[in-house]
Order: structure tokens, then C-alpha cells, then sequence
């Protein structure tokens, strides 16, 4: 479930930035699978530590670490309301851990 987020959202930005002429280093379908993968392992070992880390420091690590993956130059597509809505997507996750 988490996966399925995760890599939808990133192939909608992978593939607006593909079709604005930015290069990928591979398919934008593989990039998206294999970065919402390691995403959605680091919110499963979060849950596993009971939430040690905030809700709000978890999603701006994650913020931050998208920032990085899509590059300075490609950072004008990684929009603030998607690190909301990530946010936010954490926020039930530990609702519903509990």
C-alpha cells in the first residue's frame, strides 16, 4: 500500500520532469519502484522503534532526502504540498499503529 503511494507519486513527478527534457538515468517507472521501496522500508523499521523519531522530523528527513535524489536543478518539482501529503500519510500511519 505504502509502495503503491509512494511510487505513484514519484512517477507523475519523474515523468513531468522527463517530459520538460530532464534526463533519467533509467525508466521512470524502475526509479519510482525503487525509491518508494526504500521509503516504504524506513517506515516500516519507524514503526517497528515505536515513532522514536517525531512525525515532523521523519517527513522533513524525507523531504529533504527527496531533494537530494531529484538533484538541485530538478528540486523546483518536488512541491511543498507533497511533503504535506506525505506528512500527513505518516501522521495515520502512527494513528493506526497505536
Amino acid at each position: 500500500m505504502l509502495h503503491h503511494f509512494f511510487a505513484d507519486s514519484f512517477l507523475q513527478t519523474l515523468l513531468k520532469m522527463e517530459r520538460t527534457g530532464f534526463s533519467l538515468p533509467a525508466s521512470p517507472e524502475f526509479i519510482a519502484s525503487f525509491y518508494a521501496g526504500g521509503i516504504s522500508i524506513e517506515i516500516g523499521i519507524w514503526i517497528q522503534n515505536h515513532f522514536k523519531t517525531s512525525v515532523e522530523e521523519f517527513a522533513a528527513n524525507l523531504y529533504q532526502l527527496m531533494s537530494i535524489i531529484f538533484s538541485p536543478s530538478a528540486s523546483e518539482f518536488l512541491s511543498r504540498e507533497a511533503a504535506a501529503e506525505q506528512s500527513e500519510v505518516l501522521k495515520n500511519i502512527k494513528r493506526t499503529e497505536k
